[in-house]
């Protein structure tokens, strides 16, 4: 009865097909342990990769945030320094205009001389005549006899 169970069993294939399966289980155990262990290094190198670019992003935004404060602050500066020129512009105005107005008062007072020159000139000119004439009378001997 065993021996027809064991021959009937190995003909139909059934035990062939289960002996094969546990073997090529065995068999698939094993391949599955490489792809396994290549499937984690791939990745682990991957995460790796990862950060070093998080390490790299990171310095940049450092680097980034750095040069964004230094910006900052010499736009402060500038501010400052623009506030500084304007009160200085306004100042420079004010002089300005105190200027202009002691040239405008020089200006008349150079027109008022200019006047007085000119009139002098005509007085001096009036004097010349009269001493020119004075200086003729004075060269001639007849007004003298009389």
């Amino acid at each position: 009865m065993w021996t027809n169970l064991i021959i009937t069993a190995l003909g139909s294939g059934s035990l062939a097909g289960a002996i094969s399966w546990v073997f090529s289980k065995r068999s698939r155990d094993n391949s599955f342990i490489p792809k396994l262990q290549e499937t984690i290094k791939v990745l682990s190198d991957n995460y790796a990769e990862t950060l070093k670019d998080a390490v790299i992003t990171k310095r940049q935004n450092a680097e980034l945030l750095m040069g964004q404060a230094e910006a900052e602050l010499q736009m402060d500066k500038l501010k400052k320094m623009y506030e500084e020129s304007k009160t200085e512009w306004a100042s420079i105005k004010c002089q300005n205009h105190e200027l202009i107005k002691q040239n405008n008062e020089l200006l008349a007072g150079q027109s008022t001389l200019q006047k007085e020159i000119d009139s002098l000139r005509k007085e001096n000119y009036k004097l010349s005549v009269k001493v020119n004439e004075l200086n003729k009378l004075l060269k001639n001997p007849d007004i003298c006899k009389k």
